[in-house]
């Protein structure tokens, strides 16, 4: 995040470098949640303290759905430009199973600690919650599409007066 931070003015590297995130992330979240369906995982069920494979996969799914949180929050614009582009409907649903998964787990995403709170922020932005009256993003850009407003005011006419 540190690097796609750093440049700021550079909005074809962040967008190439957010591609390639979200990318991965898919692949790693859709593998992931393959492996819990086939192992019975559910929202449910215990934390597998006993069963490395689905803890691995649990994992993963919280590792990136937290990435993704943070992501969405800082570059709001870019991903929303990316979905468009290239179309990501699975992409998009991957994402929303993940966060609704790990909204419903507590291990991790507790309402009462940052990554709950960054988990909820991402979930008003993503319009998959109401978003509260205070909520704002400050990383997403202003738009206004309401122009300015024009002043009124007659310019008066110059007299012409007789030369001489």
């Amino acid at each position: 995040i540190k690097s796609l931070s750093s440049n700021q003015n550079h909005h074809k590297k962040q967008e190439e470098m957010l591609k390639l995130l979200y990318d991965a992330m898919y692949g790693v979240l859709r593998s992931s949640f393959l492996n819990l369906e086939s192992s019975g995982f559910t929202t449910a069920t215990p934390f597998p303290h006993d069963q490395p494979h689905t803890l691995d996969s649990l994992s993963l799914i919280y590792e990136n759905c937290a990435l993704f949180s943070d992501l969405y929050l800082r570059y709001p614009d870019i991903t929303e430009s990316l979905y468009k582009k290239f179309k990501w409907a699975d992409f998009t649903e991957v994402i929303k199973k993940s966060i609704q998964f790990c909204s419903e787990r507590k291990e991790v995403f507790d309402s009462e600690n940052e990554h709950g709170k960054l988990l909820n922020l991402a979930m008003q932005e993503l319009q998959l919650i109401p978003k509260s009256p205070n909520f704002q993003n400050p990383y997403r850009k202003v738009r206004s599409h309401s122009k300015p407003e024009q002043k009124n005011v007659k310019k008066q006419k110059k007299k012409k007066l007789p030369r001489g």
